[in-house]
């Protein structure tokens, strides 16, 4: 089962938006209560505000996306190798992986700008690869999901 982000993320705005923020919540000089229906949209865009401004935060939550093929840790394989420690490595180099003949043949570095690349369009620039992703389209996506494969090391 396929699991969607995004319309979670898009209803915390949406809760964030309708509630009342701390400082137009009433006050009562007699008991000091915090109304919880109240309370929640504010606390629900902590953790979204939070990986807004984190890109690593948000890299990771994209990472997501590419966990049911690719593994975080070293030397696991999955449909996909492991992406420990990707970020300056060459494309097809980890030798208990079977890459696909465009890929042992595409000599990339997997720097910034090649991986931005690859995570745009995988079939533009390595055509005939194995992987079936369609890409990030969002620069800033890509941006943050490099962030945080830099964190795999």
């Amino acid at each position: 089962m396929k699991r969607i982000f995004i319309p979670l993320f898009a209803l915390t705005f949406a809760l964030a938006a309708c509630g009342k923020s701390a400082d137009d919540a009433p006050t009562s000089s007699s008991t000091t209560q915090t109304d919880p229906v109240a309370a929640a949209p504010a606390q629900a865009l902590k953790p979204a505000a939070a990986a807004a401004t984190d890109p690593v935060a948000h890299g990771k939550t994209l990472f997501a996306r590419c966990a049911s093929c690719h593994s975080i840790a070293p030397g696991k394989n999955g449909i996909g190798p492991s992406l420990h420690a990707i970020t300056g490595k060459a494309s097809a180099s980890l030798a208990d992986f079977a890459y696909s003949p465009a890929m042992q043949s595409a000599n990339l570095t997997w720097d910034d700008a090649t991986l931005s690349a690859y995570l745009e369009n995988p079939q533009g620039l390595v055509k005939g690869n194995r992987m079936a992703f369609a890409g990030l389209k969002n620069p800033q996506d890509r941006a943050d999901l490099i962030a945080y494969l830099h964190t795999l090391q």
